[in-house]
């Protein structure tokens, strides 16, 4: 397990808001929480093994993460 929370700052990342994308949980739960203007974040969802949460046209300019249990997971984001 790494680091708790982790915060993707797609926009520095990719250059652009997060238009589409995913997150998958292969074992263990996350929470997850996004943000458009970068700073204020909005409620926390939790993800659970073998769930998928999508990003379609949400403009999201910063995901975090946090680890609930040790977990694996995969994120696609565009």
């Amino acid at each position: 397990m790494g680091d708790s929370p982790v915060v993707i700052d797609a926009y520095t990342d990719l250059g652009h808001y997060v238009q589409d994308g995913y997150i998958i949980v292969d074992s263990g739960e996350l929470q997850c929480d996004v943000t458009r203007d970068g700073i204020s974040y909005g409620d926390k969802f939790t993800i659970k093994s073998g769930e998928k949460v999508s990003f379609l046209r949400m403009d999201i300019k910063k995901i975090r993460l946090t680890h609930v249990s040790d977990s694996a997971y995969r994120i696609n984001i565009i």
